[in-house]
């Protein structure tokens, strides 16, 4: 009797070049008015991406859902889509951002990942949306019982265009006028109803709220989404967390808590409260809960993985343990969590996040010779935000005194833990 013929294993994924990276990623992003231009692909394979910004995306990206990376490559093709032609033509881009493009569309051809349609319908009806809105001066009726309609695909890509469009308006307005895109916001949020697409939005209405109170809109009985509180749990514990959907009689709100799911909690155990701290780190700044919250499960699963697949510069290794600590000193402080308990909270998705790293690598295991080379990392600031951020400024202090945090010395740094197995008494 013949044993059956063996499967003949997948090659492994080489990653592309910059050139073909960045085609690649357009194709992804099919929208009428965002086409690529024709590439001298010689003069942009001649540049190496830097190995810094490669390895801080290997880790952004592997770790991350595949319906995240989505809207990465929505924001790094429209802001590559904004810039002068010529420059893309000739590739005249600085290296840490054609780290971002390589090392995003590898993760993605790892996935075999395709962008829905609906994701796609999504940001058409955002763009819909907003020009009704500024013809007619308000977002009406109709329109947001046609995002209520929507699937969940879609939802997700009318809310990542109205977080693009926020943060555009910001980078050009600046931060202390209101910003017209908090109200489309607030309305997807609360028409999303997958709670972890509501909780982007929040994220970002979150910082809007923050950094001008004008944002909030005209003043009614309930909370927007978006705004900052602290609730009751069962346990009878005070934790910090985020309006995610706001009800219309204002009773029952959906909370996002740090390290936990969406809870609801009825408008007498909550109250409003500080908004988190902006948490400057190396690579970028911080100024959400959730983001902090994703990057600090990147970090810890990065730190897991085994040795061929982590850079050899141990001052990367040294800078994701001090992003790390930060991230966790937001986090509990501003929450009420100890660290023990955000941890314990955590470990299930960290150890998702490890794994969908640990694929990524072992199908393109070429990758890893964008980040393993001994030299030194590109200076703190250097590196551009993986997901596209509203301009920092500093924030005014909350009510308790506090400001903006500031950076731990060297000893603080060394002292960032790993997380724990257990809760504590």
């Amino acid at each position: 009797m013949t044993k059956p013929a063996q499967e003949a294993e997948t090659p492994p994924l080489q990653p592309p070049g910059p050139a073909e990276a960045m085609t690649s990623l357009f194709a992804r992003f099919k929208l009428p008015d965002v086409v690529v231009p024709p590439l001298d692909a010689e003069r942009w394979n001649a540049t190496r991406p830097d190995a810094s910004a490669a390895w801080w995306a290997t880790v952004a990206c592997s770790t991350a859902l595949t319906e995240a990376l989505e809207g990465q490559t929505a924001h790094l093709v429209t802001r590559l889509h904004r810039q002068n032609r010529r420059v893309l033509e000739v590739g005249a881009l600085n290296r840490q951002t054609l780290a971002h493009i390589v090392v995003l569309e590898t993760v993605l051809s790892t996935r075999h990942h395709t962008t829905p349609g609906d994701y796609l319908k999504g940001h058409e009806v955002a763009r819909e949306v907003i020009a009704e809105a500024i013809q007619q001066r308000v977002i009406t009726r109709a329109a947001q019982v046609r995002m209520r309609e929507l699937g969940d695909a879609a939802m997700r890509g009318v809310i990542d265009h109205f977080v693009l469009s926020a943060q555009r308006y910001t980078s050009l307005k600046g931060i202390e006028s209101p910003n017209p895109f908090a109200t489309p916001l607030r309305l997807a949020a609360n028409a999303a109803e997958n709670s972890r697409t509501a909780d982007i939005a929040a994220a970002a209405l979150s910082h809007l709220l923050a950094v001008s109170p004008a944002n909030v809109g005209p003043r009614t009985q309930r909370l927007p989404p978006g705004t900052p509180v602290q609730v009751l749990t069962a346990e009878a514990r005070h934790i910090s967390g985020l309006i995610s959907h706001s009800p219309s009689n204002g009773k029952a709100y959906r909370i996002w808590l740090p390290g936990r799911n969406s809870g609801v909690f009825r408008s007498g155990r909550l109250q409003p409260t500080a908004a988190f701290p902006v948490v400057p780190l190396h690579r970028r700044v911080v100024a959400d809960p959730l983001t902090a919250q994703n990057l600090l499960v990147a970090l810890i699963a990065s730190a897991r993985q085994p040795e061929e697949h982590t850079p050899r510069d141990p001052h990367l290794r040294k800078m994701d343990r001090a992003d790390q600590h930060d991230l966790t000193s937001a986090l509990t402080e501003w929450s009420g969590l100890r660290i023990e308990d955000l941890y314990l909270e955590l470990e299930p998705d960290i150890k998702n996040a490890e794994a969908r790293m640990c694929a990524v690598l072992d199908s393109a295991p070429e990758m890893v010779s964008l980040y393993r080379q001994t030299r030194p990392a590109a200076t703190a600031g250097s590196l551009p935000a993986l997901r596209a951020e509203f301009p920092q400024t500093p924030v005014a202090a909350p009510a308790s005194g506090r400001g903006p945090r500031q950076r731990p010395t060297s000893q603080a740094n060394e002292s960032a833990r790993t997380p724990s197995s257990g809760r504590t008494a």
